[in-house]
C-alpha cells in the first residue's frame, strides 16, 4: 500500500525541489507550473522509451560529489576566516523548527556519501548562514551557502547541479514506478489494463500517464510547497520501512529454518537489530506526525485511494457476483428463454466455481519434456456442449464472462511428494489468496514412474474441495535436467501460465536453487575434473549431478555463437557429456553440451553440442579443425 505512493512522492519532491533551486537563479519562475512542466517532460521521455543510463548517472554523480566537496571546502575556509562567529551566534539562539527539504540526496548503496555529506553540510550551514537567512532559504540551503562562501558564480554552479541531480531523480521515479506497477499488475494486484503497451515505442503509457496525473495533482493541491510534500514523502517512506521490518520479523518467526548464514555463522539480521530498527522508525514516524499533523490527512487521502483499488482487485470476483445478482434480479428471463436454456449445461455451477464431478474422474496428465502434443489448460466451460452463460439474462452475460475470465487461468504448485499436510496447505492458500477455479499439482521426475498413488491423493483433494478443480501433472525430463529454472520455463510455456502464478514449498537446504541471496554457484574442481556447486557465503560445497545443465561465463559471453567457442573447449572438465549422442558430421558417439543463452528474455531452450572426436573435421592438408558444433532443442 505504501510502496506506490512512496515512489510517486519521491518524484514529486525531487521535481519540486529541482524547480525551487532553479527559482533561486530565476526569481520569476512559478514553482507549480514549472514542476508540472518538468513532470510532463519526463513523462514524454518515459513514453518515448528513454531509460536510465549508467554512464550518464556516473557523470552526474562525479559532478555532484565534486560540487559538494568544493562547497564544503569553501565553507570550512569561510568558517576559519569568520572565526566561527556565525556558528557561535547560531548556537546561542533558539533553534527553530527547520525542515531542510531537497538538501540531501540519497543514492542506493552510497551510504558513505550520506554519512559524510549530510552531517557536514548541516554543521557547515550553521557556520555559514545566520538562522534568519537559514530559515528563509530552507528549501534552497545549498545555493544559499554557495552564495555566502563563493558568490554568485558558485551559487549558479550549485543550483544548476542540484537541478540536474533532482531532475534525474524524477526520471528514476518514472522508471521505478513503471516497473513496480507492471509487477503489481502482473500479480493481479492492480488492473491489468495498465500493462497495455503502445505500438509506437512499446512502453506502458497508461502507467506513465497515471503517474503524471497523480504527481501533478499533488503539486497543484499543495501549491508546490516542498516542506509539505517532503513531510508526506517522509510519512510514506517511514511507514514502508516499518513494514519491511515487520516482514523480516514474520520471516524469522514463520521461516526460521531459512538458510541465511554468513561465513562467520552469524545471522544476517539478529532479532535485536530488527526490533531496534523498527522501534526507531516508529519513533521517527510519530515525531514527524506530531510536528505536522496536516501531513497525515493528506497522506491518508492518497493511501486510501491506493488501498481502495487494491482491495477491489482482491475482491473483484465477489463484487462482480453481487453486481450479477443485482442485474439478474432486475432483468429476469422470460419463461420461454428459461425453457430454451434449461438443458444448456451447468453454467451457473461453473460461474460459482462448482463443476459436476460425480463421475469421480480425475484429470491426470503425464508430459514428457520435448513432447509437443497438447498443452495449455482446457477451458472447462466449453465441454458442456453450450455456453455456460446462456442460463443468464442478457445484461448479466458480460459480467459472467468477466468472472469466468478472472477464474480461468490456473495456479501451478510444484510438489515433490504426496505429503497430505503440504498439499492441504497449498490448496488452502490458493482458495484464500488466489482468484482461480483450477489448480495443477505438478510433479517433476527424471524418468517415467508409476504415479497412481500421487494421482489418487490429488483426486482425493479434488473431491474434498469441489469449488476448486485440482488436476495432477507429471513432467518427465528423461535425465536432461532436474527440477530447476529450465523445467519451470518449459512448464510455463507448455501450459501458457506465467511464472508468477506458480509456487513451491520452501526448498530444503540441499536444493541447488534455495533462495536468491544464498544461491549455490557452479565452480570447477580441476584436480578431480568435476563440476561442483559452491556457496559464496560459507564453505558448503557439493558435487553437481550428472544431468546438470550449467550456464557458465563462457556461454554468457558467446551466447548462441558456436564459432566463438575455443578449440579446446572439449577439454573443459566442467562441461557435461553424453556418450549416446551421435555427431551428425563424423557419425561417432560422444559429445559435450552446454546450454545456449539468449540473455534476459530466453526465447529458446536449446543445447550447444560439441563433438568429442578430435578427428571430426580436417582441412585439405589433413590438419585438424575445431570439432563439429551444432545446436538442438534441449528437450526434443
Amino acid at each position: 500500500m505504501f510502496l506506490p505512493p512512496a515512489h510517486d512522492l519521491a518524484g514529486v519532491v525531487s521535481g519540486t525541489s529541482a524547480c525551487t533551486y532553479l527559482q533561486s537563479l530565476v526569481p520569476s519562475l512559478p514553482i507549480v507550473h514549472a514542476s508540472v512542466g518538468l513532470l510532463f517532460f519526463f513523462a514524454l521521455l518515459s513514453i518515448i522509451g528513454i531509460r536510465e543510463s549508467a554512464g550518464v548517472a556516473l557523470v552526474i554523480f562525479v559532478v555532484h560529489t565534486t560540487t559538494l566537496i568544493v562547497l564544503c571546502g569553501m565553507s570550512v575556509v569561510f568558517l576559519i576566516q569568520d572565526k566561527a562567529a556565525i556558528l557561535r551566534a547560531n548556537f546561542h539562539a533558539d533553534y527553530p523548527d527547520v525542515s531542510v527539504a531537497g538538501a540531501t540526496y540519497a543514492v542506493l548503496n552510497m551510504w558513505w556519501g550520506v554519512a559524510i555529506f549530510n552531517p557536514s553540510i548541516s554543521f557547515l550551514s550553521l557556520a555559514v548562514l545566520p538562522l534568519p537567512i537559514l530559515t528563509t532559504h530552507k528549501d534552497t540551503v545549498l545555493s544559499a551557502m554557495a552564495k555566502a562562501v563563493g558568490g554568485r558564480g558558485l551559487e549558479t554552479w550549485v543550483a544548476v547541479d542540484a537541478f540536474v541531480v533532482l531532475s534525474g531523480a524524477v526520471l528514476t521515479a518514472y522508471v521505478g514506478i513503471t516497473g513496480l506497477v507492471r509487477r503489481l499488475a502482473l500479480d493481479r494486484i492492480l488492473p491489468s489494463g495498465l500493462l497495455t503497451t503502445n505500438r509506437w515505442r512499446g512502453t506502458n503509457h497508461w502507467i506513465v500517464l497515471a503517474y503524471f496525473g497523480i504527481s501533478a495533482s499533488l503539486v497543484v493541491a499543495l501549491r508546490g510547497q516542498v516542506d509539505t510534500l517532503s513531510g508526506v514523502y517522509t510519512f510514506a517512506f517511514l511507514a514502508l520501512m516499518i513494514l519491511f521490518g515487520v516482514g523480516c520479523m514474520l520471516l524469522k518467526f514463520k521461516r526460521s529454518d531459512l538458510l541465511k548464514q554468513h561465513a562467520e555463522g552469524r545471522e544476517n539480521a539478529p532479532w535485536g537489530v530488527v526490533v531496534v530498527g523498527v522501534g526507531c522508525m516508529v519513533l521517527a514516524l510519530g515525531g514527524n506526525l506530531v510536528s505536522d499533523p496536516a501531513v497525515l490527512s493528506i497522506a491518508c487521502v492518497y493511501f486510501s485511494i491506493v488501498m481502495g483499488i487494491v482491495m477491489v482487485m482482491f475482491e473483484r470476483v465477489f463484487v462482480l457476483r453481487l453486481l450479477l445478482a443485482l442485474v439478474t434480479a432486475m432483468w429476469p428471463k422470460s419463461k420461454g428463454e428459461k425453457k430454451r436454456t434449461a438443458g444448456d449445461g451447468n453454467g451457473a455451477e461453473l460461474l460459482n466455481g462448482h463443476r459436476n464431478n460425480s463421475s469421480g474422474d480425475q484429470s491426470t496428465t503425464g508430459d514428457d519434456i520435448g513432447n509437443d502434443g497438447g498443452g495449455g489448460y482446457v477451458d472447462e466451460s466449453s465441454s458442456a456442449g453450450a455456453s455456460p452463460f446462456h442460463a443468464l439474462s442478457s445484461p448479466g452475460m458480460s459480467i459472467a464472462r468477466a468472472i469466468h475470465a478472472i477464474n480461468g487461468p490456473p495456479i501451478l504448485f510444484f510438489c515433490k511428494r504426496p505429503h497430505l499436510p503440504t498439499l492441504n496447505k497449498a490448496i488452502l492458500y490458493v482458495r484464500q489468496n488466489e482468484q482461480t477455479a483450477q489448480l495443477y499439482i505438478v510433479h517433476v521426475t527424471e524418468k517415467r514412474e508409476d504415479m497412481d498413488a500421487f494421482a489418487s491423493v490429488v483426486s482425493l483433494f479434488d473431491r474434498i474441495y469441489p469449488k476448486l478443480k485440482i488436476d495432477f501433472v507429471q513432467v518427465v525430463t528423461h535425465g536432461y535436467v532436474g527440477f530447476g529454472p529450465a523445467v519451470v520455463e518449459w512448464v510455463s510455456r507448455k501450459y501458457h501460465t506465467p511464472k508468477n502464478l506458480m509456487f513451491i514449498k520452501q526448498p530444503s537446504h540441499d536444493c541447488a536453487h534455495t533462495i536468491a541471496n544464498n544461491m549455490l554457484y557452479p565452480s570447477q574442481d580441476r584436480e578431480m575434473k568435476q563440476l561442483t556447486f559452491t556457496c559464496r557465503n560459507c564453505s558448503h560445497n557439493e558435487r553437481v549431478p550428472e544431468h546438470c545443465i550449467y550456464v557458465n561465463k563462457l556461454v554468457k559471453d558467446a551466447r548462441n555463437q558456436m564459432d566463438v567457442l575455443p578449440e579446446d573447449i572439449i577439454d573443459d572438465p566442467t562441461l557435461q557429456r553424453d556418450f549416446d549422442v551421435v555427431c551428425p558430421m563424423c557419425g561417432q558417439q560422444g559429445a559435450a553440451f552446454i546450454r545456449s543463452h539468449d540473455g534476459v528474455k530466453q526465447s529458446t531452450l536449446a543445447l550447444i553440442w560439441i563433438c568429442l572426436n578430435r578427428d571430426c573435421q580436417t582441412d585439405d592438408n589433413g590438419n585438424r579443425l575445431p570439432t563439429h558444433r551444432w545446436m538442438d532443442d534441449a528437450f526434443r
